[in-house]
């Protein structure tokens, strides 16, 4: 059985307060995927990679929001702290399709 915890953080500019929001089970992995992501210029989340490429990798970091129990929707809790700080501090334009398809099929291996 894989054990898989799910969690909401957010990746957090130094520099101007800003910061994205996001959804994992591995915090660590996904970081390291973020940050390859932003070095190669290709982040899907436009506002996040100009900011980057501005202020460079040393003024982000990654904080964990909540840990997420079983039985417990990720999809709704990740939208509902994006609905909670949109606005001008927050890169996420909306909460992505794609990104909901990715955690439904990752829900389905944790089975």
């Amino acid at each position: 059985m894989i054990n898989i915890q799910l969690c909401v953080y957010r990746i957090v500019n130094k520099e101007n307060g800003k910061f994205y929001i996001g959804r994992t089970n591995n915090m660590d992995f996904r970081w390291s995927g973020h940050k390859s992501k932003l070095n190669k210029k290709k982040h899907p989340c436009k506002p996040l990679q100009k900011d980057w490429d501005i202020y460079g990798s040393n003024c982000f970091y990654i904080e964990l929001i909540e840990n997420i129990h079983d039985g417990i929707d990720v999809c709704e809790i990740e939208k509902y702290w994006i609905e909670k700080y949109r606005g001008e501090l927050l890169y996420n334009e909306n909460a992505s399709e794609k990104a909901k398809l990715r955690f439904s099929l990752l829900r389905g291996m944790k089975s």
